[in-house]
C-alpha cells in the first residue's frame, strides 16, 4: 500500500474570499479591488497574465483563484531581487493558497523590461490573455514595458494600469532619496506618470481599440484580428482610391512638369505656368484639337 505524501499539495483557491482571508492587512490590493480584479479575469476568461510589479503578491494571488476558477492557467509575475526577501511574500501566499502551480515568479536585478526582452528573444513567444501593470509608476521603465507587452499580449487581449494619477511627490515611499541618488527635478516629481503613459502612449497607439477606467485602474482591449483586418481593408480600398486619382492626374497632365532646385519664387511660377502649357498642349493634341 502506497503512503500518502506527509506534505500533499493543498488544491488551489478558487474564491475572493479564500484569497482574502490568507492576503488581508498586505499592500496594495484590498479586497474590494481584488474583487474587480478576479472578475474582470472571469468575464473575459483570461487565462494566461503577467503582472509587472508584484510586491507581496496580493493581485498576482487575486489573478490566480480567478485562473483557477475558469480551469487552469498560468499567472507571471515579475518585480525586483529584494520581492523575494518579502515575509510573507508571494513565494509564502502562493504556497498557502496552492497556487505553486499557477504562479511562475521571477526576480529581477533591475526593471521587468529586461525579462521582457527575454520573452521576446523565445521561440515560441510566450503569448498572454492580459498584462497588469502595476510596477515602477514612472515614465522610463513603464511607457517601454506597455510598448514590449503589446508584443506578447493576444490580439482581444486586455491591459489593466494601476494608480492612474500617482506621482513621485505624493507617494509617501518614492521620494526618498538614497546616499548619492541625483535630485529629481521639480516637473519629474510632480508629474502624474502613468497617466502620461496612458495619454501619451497607450491611448493613441494604433493597436489599443478602447479606454476606459474606474479611478484607480485603467483598461486597455487590445484590436482582434478582425478589427485589424478591417483596417487593412479600409486602408486597401484608400490607397485603391488614391491610385484612381493618380491615374486621372496623369491621364490629364502626361507630360512632366521638372522644377530645378533654388529656384526664386517667380521663375518657379514661371517654370509651373510653362509646364502646365505644355500639357493643355499635350491634351489637345491628343484630342485632336491641336
Amino acid at each position: 500500500m502506497t503512503e500518502p505524501p506527509i506534505h500533499a499539495r493543498r488544491p488551489p483557491a478558487t474564491t475572493v474570499e479564500e484569497v482574502h482571508a490568507v492576503v488581508k492587512g498586505y499592500p496594495y490590493t484590498d479586497l474590494a479591488n481584488g474583487r474587480i480584479l478576479y472578475e474582470f479575469i472571469r468575464r473575459h476568461e483570461l487565462r494566461r497574465v503577467l503582472e509587472l510589479g508584484v510586491c507581496h503578491g496580493v493581485s498576482a494571488c487575486y489573478a490566480a483563484a480567478a485562473v483557477a476558477s475558469l480551469g487552469g492557467g498560468r499567472v507571471v509575475a515579475i518585480d525586483r531581487l529584494e520581492v523575494a526577501a518579502y515575509r510573507p511574500g508571494i513565494l509564502d501566499f502562493s504556497r498557502e493558497l496552492g497556487f505553486e502551480s499557477i504562479i511562475v515568479p521571477f526576480f529581477e536585478r533591475a526593471t521587468y523590461n529586461w525579462r521582457l526582452r527575454d520573452f521576446l528573444r523565445l521561440e515560441p513567444r510566450p503569448v498572454f490573455d492580459l498584462v497588469f501593470l502595476d510596477g515602477a509608476h514612472t515614465w522610463e521603465p513603464d511607457s517601454l514595458a506597455f510598448l514590449l507587452s503589446e508584443k506578447l499580449l493576444r490580439p482581444g487581449g486586455w491591459w489593466i494600469l494601476d494608480d492612474l494619477n500617482w506621482s513621485i511627490g505624493t507617494s509617501p515611499t518614492a521620494r526618498r532619496v538614497a546616499p548619492g541618488q541625483i535630485t529629481l527635478a521639480a516637473d519629474e516629481i510632480e508629474a502624474l506618470q502613468v497617466r502620461d503613459v496612458i495619454d501619451l502612449v497607450v491611448r493613441p497607439h494604433p493597436n489599443v481599440a478602447s479606454w476606459s477606467e474606474n479611478g484607480k485602474w485603467g483598461f486597455a482591449r487590445k484590436k482582434t484580428l478582425e478589427e485589424m483586418a478591417a483596417e487593412d481593408r479600409l486602408g486597401a480600398a484608400l490607397r485603391e482610391r488614391a491610385a484612381a486619382t493618380l491615374l486621372h492626374a496623369r491621364e490629364n497632365f502626361p507630360e512632366p512638369i521638372e522644377v530645378p532646385p533654388d529656384l526664386r519664387p517667380e521663375a518657379w511660377q514661371r517654370t509651373i505656368h510653362h509646364g502646365l502649357e505644355r500639357n493643355r498642349n499635350a491634351r489637345l493634341a491628343r484630342s485632336g484639337r491641336g
